[in-house]
């Protein structure tokens, strides 16, 4: 083993600093500075000591490759400090000294508060003429304040800073909870009834807030440059959707609106700006001009979806029919698209509309309400008053077919006391230009009413969907709006709830929204898909289980079925496909669709309930494509069995089907929801027979 020898290098120490000061500098950066000022006085010498050819050795010995290097000796010398005096002239003072809101005011200038201010008071007069917003320039400083600060501290709803237990004084002080989130709900920075539609050569993705934008631009170019510039681009970081959010990996902040930067190459300070907005996307068919200010507004007339009835004892504006629509607000919206449009003048303006609907066997209103329609989202915002009390609309619409779906939303307290509940109703309406006005129906779904709709009694269900029964003829129920599951055996008056039935949330004692159940006897337990929480869950039927155990997580479930292998089969809506899992099995095998959303006989759009026969052939109720599909086991893609002649009511035709059953001869049952009726389809046939119904909706007994 060879033996090492201590190299010794000799290094000049400057006056003041001791062997043991230089060697415990806390960094080699203190080391380098005393080697700079001393590098004048270093020798050099070529020959490299004895010591230093002995370590070159031992490296040669250890199988290092020896790296050529410049060494160097050091010999002692007297420091001499150099002159440290300023001989130059410092330039002279500011006149005042710039406070951080002198600073923040430079760049985001007091003529972007007078627009808050001016265009959040405009806004809430076209939303509500009886209530302003009435905001002053000073107090929206304060929110701007707030808004900022709100930013340092990290709580997931700004209500944090007024609870008592969180309450954050230098903003709760300053502004109540409740005016802060008014402002926040009405502050603007245009007019809406100025914007333009996406065919306008003019159109501006940006437009909502391009006039603060322009400010800001023109402050930051009074900035004076310096010498070194970088442009480049940059992410203002943000999480939630829009279409002009950009993914760029290689960013710090990958996720969020684009700019274009022009910045100090040293400084970093922003000189100029550009707001990255992308291409726009017009898809949607040429639009007229919008109407002239002045003319008369439009007007909706909304019937009730049911006959004539009666006067009833309040509270109870509720229908005495089928409370839900007989699709959602988006089928409704995509459904009959029209390829020319027949109307004088485009009836999507944001303004003031009058309306009026029929209950009780009479007309009420006319009523106003304010409407904001966003040409390039296709989406409607807005609020107003009527008989019942206030409210507040969201919707959406389509140009292509002249619909326009709303979801008006009561504020409770407000109104008749005993018909203003807080709920909510759904409004289809379709464009009439016959009578220059949309028309349609109102629904309205809440368990709060009386009467012959939904209720939460042990003897009622609200929106019942999926259903089992077991061979001892006993019933189970998913009670949908109800978040629970009913038990109802032959010849008993009241149901037993037996999983759920405390409200609607994510507990493990709780269900949302579900929408099919199974019983599996093995375990005795209960297999429900909890639609609203995103997942399939598992109940004991014994005594003293309170609450259930997640099987799978984070699937968009609908329908469930159990082989007689024990193999459980869960349509997924979010996927647009069909799995097949083993009991406790997370991951699963595909069996139907996976392939993406559309029509294709490999694809699926929307998979709600579903059939497996013993030969572990799969049915599924293809609800958007209107169509019964039957995949074979292993197979790739499916075989149309039912439907897909495009929606309709004709014998060919299907219109949203759900419910499924398929008997030992390959019938086909399904409940073709959008038709109101179930309907029998033969194996091979090419059309089928209504079975029940066929007399549209209703209560009679056919």
């Amino acid at each position: 083993m060879p033996t090492t020898r201590n190299s010794k290098r000799h290094t000049s120490i400057p006056n003041g600093l001791s062997d043991e000061e230089v060697h415990s500098s806390e960094s080699e950066d203190e080391i380098n500075k005393v080697r700079h000022v001393l590098s004048k006085n270093i020798l050099t010498n070529k020959n490299s000591s004895s010591s230093e050819e002995d370590d070159a050795e031992e490296t040669k010995q250890a199988g290092s490759p020896l790296k050529k290097t410049k060494r160097m000796n050091w010999k002692k010398k007297d420091f001499v400090l150099p002159s440290a005096d300023f001989t130059e002239t410092l330039p002279p003072p500011p006149n005042e000294e710039f406070e951080p809101i002198n600073y923040f005011y430079s760049m985001f200038g007091k003529e972007s508060m007078l627009l808050l201010t001016d265009q959040s008071n405009l806004y809430s007069v076209q939303m509500n003429p009886n209530k302003p917003l009435c905001i002053s320039q000073h107090e929206m400083e304060h929110f701007i304040v707030i808004l900022i600060m709100t930013g340092v501290y990290s709580f997931p709803t700004p209500r944090f800073f007024w609870m008592n237990t969180t309450r954050v004084e230098s903003i709760a002080s300053v502004m109540s909870r409740d005016r802060f989130l008014q402002i926040k709900r009405n502050l603007h920075v245009v007019d809406n009834s100025n914007q333009l539609f996406i065919n306008d050569p003019n159109f501006d993705r940006a437009h909502k807030v391009r006039p603060l934008l322009n400010i800001v631009k023109e402050n930051f170019r009074k900035i004076p440059k310096e010498e070194n510039l970088s442009a480049d681009e940059q992410i203002i970081p943000f999480k939630g959707r829009s279409i002009m959010k950009q993914h760029m990996p290689l960013k710090p902040n990958r996720w969020g609106y684009k700019m274009f930067v022009l910045a100090g190459g040293e400084s970093g300070i922003c000189y100029d700006f550009i707001f990255y907005t992308a291409e726009a996307l017009l898809k949607s068919a040429p639009l007229p001009p919008p109407v002239k200010p002045g003319r008369s507004s439009l007007k909706l007339s909304t019937v009730e979806n049911s006959a004539s009835v009666p006067q009833r004892v309040a509270p109870s504006p509720l229908p005495p029919r089928s409370v839900r629509p007989s699709q959602v607000n988006t089928d409704f919206i995509r459904r009959d698209s029209l390829k020319y449009h027949n109307y004088e003048r485009f009836p999507f303006q944001t303004g003031t509309w009058s309306f009026r609907y029929f209950q009780y066997g009479k007309w009420h209103g006319p009523y106003r309400m304010t409407l904001t329609f966003d040409s390039y989202l296709g989406e409607i915002t807005g609020q107003g008053t009527d008989d019942v009390g206030d409210f507040t609309t969201d919707g959406i619409f389509s140009s292509k077919n002249l619909r326009l779906a709303l979801t008006q939303s009561y504020l409770e307290g407000t109104g008749n006391p005993n018909e203003n509940l807080g709920h909510k109703s759904i409004i289809q309406l379709t464009w009439n230009s016959d009578e220059d006005q949309f028309k349609g129906k109102w629904y309205v779904r809440t368990y709060k009413y009386n009467g012959d709709g939904g209720g939460k009694a042990t003897n009622q269900l609200f929106s019942p969907y999926g259903f089992f029964v077991d061979d001892d003829q006993t019933i189970i129920i998913a009670d949908h709006q109800n978040a629970r599951i009913i038990q109802w055996k032959i010849g008993d008056t009241n149901q037993q709830v037996v999983a759920g039935g405390n409200g609607d949330g994510n507990r493990l004692d709780q269900l949302y929204c579900p929408t099919d159940v199974l019983f599996d006897k093995k375990t005795d337990s209960l297999i429900i898909c909890d639609l609203g929480n995103r997942r399939v869950v598992r109940w004991s039927r014994r005594s003293g289980a309170t609450q259930g155990e997640i099987l799978i997580d984070n699937i968009d479930c609908w329908g469930l079925f159990l082989d007689h292998q024990r193999y459980l089969y869960i349509s997924d809506v979010g996927k647009d496909e069909v799995r097949r899992y083993k009991i406790g099995d997370k991951k699963g095998t595909l069996v139907a669709g996976g392939n993406g959303n559309g029509d294709g006989l490999n694809q699926l759009n929307s998979p709600t309930y579903i059939f497996v026969d013993q030969e572990q052939s799969v049915y599924v109720s293809d609800r958007k494509n209107e169509r019964v599909m039957k995949w074979n086991k292993d197979a790739k893609q499916g075989i149309i069995v039912a439907g897909s002649q495009g929606e309709g009511d004709a014998l060919t035709q299907l219109l949203t089907p759900e419910g499924l059953f398929v008997d030992t001869l390959g019938t086909i049952y399904v409940a073709d929801h959008g038709n109101h009726r179930v309907m029998r389809w033969p194996k091979g046939a090419k059309q089928g027979t209504v079975i029940v119904g066929r007399n549209d909706e209703g209560k009679g007994t056919n």
